[in-house]
């Protein structure tokens, strides 16, 4: 006759424990998944209209180039559409800082590449994405250059992970340029002669590079941080090399507690900046300098608001 009471009251004292322990807070700070570190950082795209079926130029804000055909929409089915109007989201990425911000670097796979400007586009009829069949776009650079450019094309792990790169099939037209291509529209600009590197035969939408492999001396570089709460979780390291407008992403190195890349461009000028995000408080440090072989920098982050670290670093 006593079993019942006991059984109640220790059935009792266990489900007090669990009420106690749904109302325990843990005195840690929340991981940050390093892909929704620049979540908040990255540049709101623009909307430009075009319609179906038609042959059409528009030019975004920083002057890139959108030819369409009247091929060039196609439906999540797989026809052609050649009707109806088309909202294009486009962001530009002309600035290293701006692609840094967007988690666009200038990687293929091992190799640095050389930007001549980068954006992310997706195309909309109505509520439903739809996909490229073929559209030509043109880089706007701010003069006339023989460099030779390629195609690129990035791809993501998920919405805000970094993007890697891909060269096009190069051995179809329309997927390299020999040099830059006058542009007397004055589109983008308002007037005068544009200089672009043009490709006319883009087959996706998403991420588009205009680049071409840069060769140079490597060496490794390293970034250690003031203490073992900047980590890979909640940190963001870029290494820049401006006159290439080029950009790197660090790899976080728990053992050591530091980032670190070991196949940067050795002799050349460089700005490196470090952005983190630990529980919606900001921190930031920048350095500039010339790479030299196996490298150690020392970052000492400061309490930065978002808005600043926007504006510095669309000045890189």
């Amino acid at each position: 006759m006593k079993r019942i009471p006991i059984i109640l009251c220790v059935l009792s004292i266990i489900g007090l424990a669990a009420v106690v322990s749904c109302h325990k807070t843990p005195n840690v700070a929340t991981p940050i998944n390093s892909g929704q570190i620049f979540s908040s950082l990255r540049t709101a795209p623009q909307t430009l209209s075009v319609t179906a079926g038609r042959d059409t130029t528009v030019y975004a804000a920083s002057g890139t180039m959108l030819h369409f055909y009247p091929n060039s929409f196609k439906s999540s089915t797989g026809n052609i559409i050649t009707s109806g109007l088309i909202a294009i989201k486009i962001i530009e990425m002309y600035k290293p800082g701006e692609m840094a911000l967007n988690r666009a670097t200038t990687t293929a796979g091992e190799d640095q590449l050389s930007s001549g400007g980068q954006v992310s586009i997706l195309a909309y009829q109505g509520t439903q994405q739809v996909t490229a069949n073929k559209y030509g776009i043109g880089f706007k650079q701010p003069g006339a250059s023989g460099t030779n450019m390629q195609l690129f094309y990035g791809t993501t792990s998920n919405t805000d992970s970094l993007a890697t790169w891909t060269i096009s099939d190069t051995t179809k037209t329309g997927t390299t340029s020999s040099g830059t291509t006058a542009d007397s529209s004055g589109g983008g600009s308002g007037s005068g002669v544009n200089f672009m590197y043009v490709f006319d035969s883009c087959t996706e939408f998403g991420w588009v590079n205009c680049d071409h492999y840069w060769n140079y001396d490597r060496t490794g570089i390293t970034l250690m941080m003031p203490d073992n709460t900047f980590t890979g979780s909640n940190t963001e390291v870029f290494l820049i090399f401006p006159s290439d407008k080029s950009v790197v992403s660090l790899t976080y190195n728990s053992s050591k507690k530091a980032f670190y890349h070991s196949k940067v461009p050795l002799d050349f000028s460089y700005e490196i900046v470090a952005v983190t995000n630990k529980s919606g408080s900001y921190y930031y440090w920048s350095g500039v300098g010339t790479v030299t072989a196996d490298m150690t920098l020392n970052a000492a982050p400061a309490s930065e608001t978002l808005a600043d670290i926007i504006n510095r670093m669309h000045g890189l």
